[in-house]
């Protein structure tokens, strides 16, 4: 049986806190999707690939998913494209990821008569 997981990691700057969630996601046997937050932790470590990979082994291993073919879709970060491959596990870019980079931080975000409108609005 293969499943999917998203995988996000962020940081609470106000209390200086770096936080991974991992949400399963499935179907059941009539298609109906089903999705399941595995974990929410604050992530204590450094955030290099080794320890993204040994935190979503430690996730799969606790929920007795060790053995399962887990596609894993995530934002760009360098170290979590790493820790996907280093786990030897497929993972798939995310499309909101890619329209909010694209959007705000390509697009509008460099486009000065957009943000001039922001600005007005």
């Amino acid at each position: 049986m293969t499943v999917s997981a998203t995988a996000d990691i962020w940081t609470d700057n106000y209390r200086q806190r770096s936080y991974m969630t991992v949400t399963l996601h499935f179907c059941l046997p009539h298609f109906t999707l089903q999705d399941m937050v595995l974990r929410t932790a604050v992530f204590t470590e450094a955030k290099t690939s080794e320890n993204i990979a040994a935190e979503l082994t430690n996730i799969l291993n606790c929920f007795g998913l060790e053995h399962k073919k887990v596609i894993y879709v995530t934002d760009q970060g360098s170290n979590v494209v790493k820790a996907c491959r280093l786990n030897a596990a497929e993972r798939l870019s995310c499309v909101a990821h890619g329209l909010h980079n694209l959007t705000t931080v390509d697009g509008a975000g460099k486009c000065t008569p957009i943000q001039s409108l922001i600005v007005k609005v």
